[in-house]
């Protein structure tokens, strides 16, 4: 009888499918941008005086849902910089608040706490960081993960400071963009092991991080080749911009309601933050960075966001103009 229900058991165990992970079928959609730095405008000496392209990109996110439901909004960080507290970015995204996924960057957010805040009263955000916490117990950084309609979404904690050292030299030796041995490398490196190798798990991975990877770390888009990681979304450096390298397209999403998109590589000359690698982003706007005078009529200047549909076997990243909601820039890959 023993041997019977031994065969029984290994015939089940042998015979048993392997978890069947993502399916093409209907694509995740996102909506994705960064940079606008609040709802109260900058430089946030005045609470009154508020962000004019917000209630636009709302509009636009409410018509957009109606079609095409979203499933998650992404942000590439600086998005409560000048807000007094976290409830005015909760107001603004309002019944949006629950699929809204961040990143942090600027110095308000980080020395004043304001990311901190916005993550630990927003009930989704705050679990997702406290189970990771449980697992590796670095609580001084706010990195985590989720699945969302079979996509992984990799948000990493990357202020100014751990980039700057120049500014913020007590931060010296925690930019994991340069470094392997500490803890937030580790858990990235560990989680994409477990996804691909472990898991065998082929569904989509994007990473939000708010300053650019691309061009300033190798470590990491080596990383991101070696795991195929599909989309890499990042804000800081107030451009548009993206490259397709080894496998991942890596987008820079410019700023909204501040000042205009600008600051591209020009022609000839090369970036030079990374001597061991060097290449130029492929498309962005050539304008200079220019700040809004006090009193100037409000001008959107090319703001956009990036409109995504995602699945296993296709990406398809729009990239909306604010003022027109023209698509300045489509790109389509399939994956065979």
């Amino acid at each position: 009888m023993k041997k019977i229900i031994y065969t029984l058991i290994t015939s089940i165990i042998i015979n048993c499918p392997l978890i069947s992970y993502a399916q093409d079928n209907t694509p995740a959609h996102f909506i994705a941008w960064g940079d606008e730095e609040g709802v109260v405008k900058r430089s946030g000496e005045d609470l009154k005086d508020l962000n004019e392209a917000l209630p636009v990109l709302m509009r636009d996110i409410e018509n957009t849902d109606k079609k095409d439901k979203i499933d998650a909004l992404l942000h590439a960080g600086d998005f409560v910089r000048f807000d007094p507290n976290h409830t005015y970015y909760q107001n603004f995204l309002g019944k949006f608040l629950n699929i809204f996924y961040p990143t942090t960057g600027g110095d308000q957010e980080f020395y004043f706490g304001k990311y901190y805040n916005f993550l630990v009263n927003t009930p989704h955000l705050k679990k997702l960081y406290l189970d990771r916490v449980k697992q590796d117990g670095n609580g001084l950084e706010f990195y985590y993960n989720t699945i969302i309609k079979d996509t992984h979404i990799i948000s990493l904690y990357s202020p100014d400071e751990y980039r700057e050292p120049d500014k913020s030299p007590q931060f010296i030796g925690q930019n994991f963009y340069q470094k392997k041995d500490i803890a937030q490398y580790k858990w990235l490196s560990n989680l994409l092991e477990e996804i691909r190798t472990k898991n065998k798990d082929k569904r989509p991975i994007i990473i939000l991080c708010h300053g650019p990877i691309f061009n300033q770390s190798k470590i990491l888009t080596d990383l991101f080749e070696k795991y195929s990681v599909s989309l890499v979304i990042s804000g800081d450096a107030h451009v548009f911009a993206h490259k397709m390298y080894k496998g991942t397209h890596y987008f820079v999403s410019g700023m909204m309601g501040d000042r205009a998109i600008g600051g591209c590589v020009k022609d000839g000359e090369e970036n030079t933050k990374d001597p061991n690698f060097i290449e130029k982003y492929e498309i962005c706007f050539p304008k200079e960075p220019t700040f809004r005078k006090k009193g100037e009529p409000f001008k959107f200047l090319q703001d956009h966001y990036l409109d995504i549909h995602i699945s296993q076997n296709k990406l398809q990243v729009e990239v909306i103009e604010l003022e027109t909601g023209n698509i300045i820039e489509k790109f389509v890959t399939i994956n065979k």
